[in-house]
C-alpha cells in the first residue's frame, strides 16, 4: 500500500548521517528481491538497487551516470520524519506501522539514489531488519513502501 505526500522535502537529506560513493554494495544482507513496491520487485546485489545501477539521465546535451551512495541512517531521524510525514497524511496507518517497527537507538544502513539537479527526485532504501525495508520515492509527491524480501 503507498502512502502519497505532498510537501514533504528532503526527507533522504533530513535522514542523511553519513555516506559513501560506492562501486559496489558491500552489505550483502540488503542482496536479494524486496517485494511491495507497486511497479515491480526491487533487486538490490552488490552494484546496490539494479535498476539504476547502468542508469543515466540527459541533461541538456550532457549525459550523467545516476550515482548511488551508501549511507547509514539514525533510527530517531528516521523515525522523526516519518512521524512529519504522517502529520502531513490523509491515510497515515500504514505510515504509523513502518514507524512502530524502528528502533529510535539503532543505525541503519541504506541506500540512496542522487540523480543529478536536472532530474526529478531521488530513491532510497533502508533496511530495516533482514527481510524488511523501506524504500523512499522523494520528490513533488513522496511515497513510502515498507518491502519484505523473500
Amino acid at each position: 500500500r503507498v502512502v502519497m505526500l505532498k510537501n514533504v522535502v528532503g526527507v533522504v537529506i533530513g535522514l542523511l548521517l553519513s555516506s559513501n560513493a560506492f562501486a559496489e554494495n558491500l552489505v550483502q544482507a540488503t542482496y536479494g528481491k524486496w517485494y511491495g513496491y507497486p511497479d515491480g520487485v526491487v533487486s538490490i546485489s552488490k552494484r546496490g538497487i539494479d535498476e539504476y545501477a547502468n542508469r543515466t539521465v540527459d541533461c541538456g546535451k550532457k549525459k550523467y551516470k545516476i550515482p548511488q551512495v551508501a549511507v547509514t541512517y539514525s533510527g530517531s531521524d528516521l523515525i522523526e520524519q516519518i512521524n512529519m510525514a504522517i502529520e502531513m497524511s490523509d491515510d497515515p496507518q500504514q505510515l504509523k506501522v513502518m514507524s512502530s517497527i524502528i528502533n529510535a537507538n539503532k543505525k541503519y544502513n541504506g541506500i540512496d539514489v542522487n540523480p543529478p539537479i536536472c532530474a526529478d527526485g531521488g530513491v532510497t532504501f533502508v533496511q530495516i531488519s533482514n527481510n524488511t525495508g523501506l524504500y523512499i520515492e522523494s520528490g513533488g509527491d513522496d511515497a513510502f513502501y515498507l518491502l519484505k524480501k523473500k
